[in-house]
């Protein structure tokens, strides 16, 4: 019987279940046939004895890490409140089937990616940040190895992507905006530093363009050169120009649409009341913010837990379903939108 100053085994599993060594790896990783009064014994040994495998003896006995691979860019614009609810799910998610996770933020996306499933460290991939004709996706054809892709690369390939349903958002916006009886709807562009080739940057301009024209409202944009502060500023002197005139302004990212709320209130402007908000964020930002905020929540968290599910489904023998699955978003009203607002 182990002592409890050391490490318990799959040999002692095996002592005092009365059974072999190899029967033990059979029971933990199903590869073979074990009758259930053996497989019984064996478990109620593991129980007794506290026995949890350590990942190198698990991945011994099935041949996988038990690792899942988030692939992402960190980077001075990224965004916490957009990116732990997402974060957060995958990582629970994972957890609870067994799996860990590694955050893979890589110079270099497709050798680090190569290496990492070449030398079986992780079982799937989750990829992030997804660019039109992202070439990550076409060298990730080759890995043998499963690939959920959160965002749609135009062509999907092989691969079942898992995506917000971007069109579904600024339709819930300009519809929320044509309810309260806006007149001109302010859409303020995040730069994210400059980045391009985002599909959902330009989902964004033509699709609030659209809606706009289809609701009779009229469309100013504010293009904020950079994700600094000192970018919006140029909105403080314009929001005393647009009081009571039936003006709305929907942000698309946390950061900004704080920046913005609060911006409001630093100079006299009741949001909701003088200026409607609307912003693209989850449901927990837009309540803790000083006036609660009417908000379009992308559903990160069904997204993260919907992705990571895919991958482990891929894992354990599932053929990939090449396809585009949207995840709808979420409508609140709270503060900071009011019917009748533009009088």
């Amino acid at each position: 019987m182990p002592t409890h100053n050391r490490t318990v085994s799959s040999k002692d599993v095996a002592a005092l279940a009365g059974v072999a060594q190899s029967t033990v790896s059979y029971v933990m990783s199903g590869k073979r046939s074990v009758s259930q009064a053996t497989r019984d014994k064996v478990e109620q040994a593991m129980r007794q004895l506290n026995y949890v495998p350590d990942a190198h003896a698990r991945a011994m006995i099935s041949n996988r890490s038990h690792i899942i691979g988030l692939v992402t860019e960190t980077t001075e614009n990224t965004q916490g409140a957009e990116l732990f609810p997402l974060l957060h799910a995958i990582q629970n998610t994972a957890q609870a089937n067994g799996y860990d996770l590694i955050l893979v933020s890589p110079n270099n996306d497709v050798a680090d990616m190569r290496r990492l499933a070449m030398g079986k460290l992780v079982d799937a991939f989750l990829v992030m940040d997804i660019r039109r004709n992202d070439e990550r996706l076409t060298a990730a054809r080759d890995l043998d190895i499963p690939i959920v892709p959160l965002g749609d690369p135009g062509e999907h390939g092989p691969f079942h992507c898992v995506v917000s349903d971007q069109r579904a958002v600024i339709e819930m916006a300009f519809k929320e905006m044509h309810d309260i009886g806006t007149r001109i709807a302010v859409p303020i562009a995040d730069a994210r530093g400059g980045v391009k080739g985002f599909p959902f940057l330009e989902i964004f301009t033509e699709h609030a363009r659209e809606c706009a024209q289809r609701y009779g409202i009229e469309l100013q944009p504010f293009d904020a050169p950079n994700t600094y502060w000192q970018s919006i500023e140029p909105l403080a002197a314009l929001m005393q120009q647009w009081k009571g005139q039936g003006v709305c302004l929907y942000a698309r990212s946390p950061r900004t649409l704080a920046w913005v709320e609060h911006m409001m209130l630093l100079t006299g402007i009741t949001p909701g009341k003088d200026i409607g908000l609307i912003g693209e964020c989850s449901d927990h930002f837009a309540e803790i913010q000083p006036v609660p905020i009417t908000n379009i929540s992308p559903q990160a968290a069904l997204l993260g837990i919907r992705a990571t599910r895919i991958a482990i489904a891929q894992i354990e023998g599932a053929e990939p379903d090449a396809q585009v699955e949207l995840i709808a978003p979420k409508f609140s009203r709270r503060a900071t939108t009011m019917p009748g607002f533009a009088g």
